[in-house]
């Protein structure tokens, strides 16, 4: 049975997790994400969050489109503080899709996986949501934009999108034993967020990582900055860089733009 976004619901979800920041809630706005940024240049502080029942702009990495539903997609930002250490900012994203899935696990009993750096993926490889980090830096203060947009709900196959992106789309509730409530979801990305906003290290990151590791094992290309390299995807290091084998030979670990299974 699926449920939609609703502030008191919400709300009441968020105290549940001892969330003290503020909830922004829009019927509809263009973009979680830019909206945050916009309060947090107009002088918001975090931590808070931006849930929309619907998003008319919503984007993922490199500027691609997300198509969102009110009755099936959750588009959720949080804004948090970051600590001042470049390798917990560096690994925040990785950090949050490990917090998300482990949390997931434990209250839907879900199975799901993650295409580094910020995918949610399902075990055929279908993508069940998205994550976006954007980070702001003001006077004396550094603070990131984490926004998700997860498919909760198999009706997300109604979206007006193109042909190519519904194929490759699977809804969370298709992976959960248990019943999805969009709102006790949303609360678990902002305290996710919260929790990998509040590492003291990366170490232990990569062990971490790995039971969700969708690559692990694939044949895969990645994009650095217009090189590329083909080898075979040898899981991450704590620092949330992905690691590649090419034929066979050393492994070597790489921030890169994209990283793309090869059939």
């Amino acid at each position: 049975m699926s449920d939609i976004l609703e502030k008191d619901r919400l709300l009441a979800e968020l105290d549940r997790f001892g969330f003290g920041g503020m909830l922004h809630f829009f019927d509809t706005t263009e973009s979680t994400n830019d909206d945050a940024m916009r309060m947090l240049r107009e002088g918001a502080r975090p931590p808070f969050v931006v849930a929309a029942k619907r998003q008319t702009r919503g984007r993922g990495r490199l500027d691609r489109r997300w198509y969102s539903d009110e009755s099936s997609t959750l588009c959720v930002s949080v804004a948090v503080d970051l600590p001042a250490d470049a390798g917990l900012v560096s690994s925040f994203t990785v950090a949050c899709g490990v917090e998300i899935c482990n949390a997931l696990k434990r209250a839907f009993d879900a199975e799901l996986f993650l295409k580094w750096p910020n995918d949610l993926y399902s075990k055929r490889g279908g993508k069940i949501g998205g994550m976006l980090t954007e980070l702001y830096v003001g006077v004396g203060a550094r603070s990131a934009v984490f926004g998700a947009g997860i498919n909760c709900f198999a009706s997300a196959g109604n979206l007006s999108a193109p042909s190519d992106v519904l194929s490759s789309m699977d809804a969370l509730e298709s992976v959960c034993s248990r019943e999805v409530s969009m709102n006790a979801l949303c609360a678990l990305v902002v305290s996710s967020a919260q929790k990998a906003a509040g590492r003291a290290s990366t170490r232990g990151l990569a062990a971490e990582f790995s039971p969700f590791d969708w690559l692990r094992g694939k044949r895969m290309r990645l994009d650095i900055g217009g090189r590329i390299i083909d080898g075979i995807a040898c899981g991450i290091d704590d620092s949330g860089r992905i690691g590649i084998s090419e034929n066979g030979g050393r492994l070597a670990y790489y921030a890169a733009i994209e990283a793309f299974p090869v059939k």
